[in-house]
């Protein structure tokens, strides 16, 4: 089995994101696909807010699916 991991969709930001793994049997065929869809919370203000630096730099260089999409930002200045 072969999983992967791709970035499906992701805010300016880094507020929020859209993380694909596909599972492949080991004769390469495609047995399943999960998209997960977040978000990065501040859990005092219970609002959602920007990973720190180092996270936010490591999502955006995650491999892109093919059908990778900007999507807004829900942070309120």
């Amino acid at each position: 089995m072969r999983v992967t991991l791709a970035l499906a969709a992701f805010s300016d930001d880094g507020s929020r994101f859209h993380m694909r793994n596909e599972f492949f049997r080991s004769d390469g065929q495609l047995v399943a696909r999960v998209t997960s869809f977040g978000g990065w919370m501040d859990l005092e203000k219970r609002k959602l807010t920007v990973p720190p630096e180092a996270l936010f730099n490591a999502l955006r260089s995650l491999p892109r699916s093919e059908d990778f999409h900007a999507i807004s930002s829900s942070c309120k200045g």
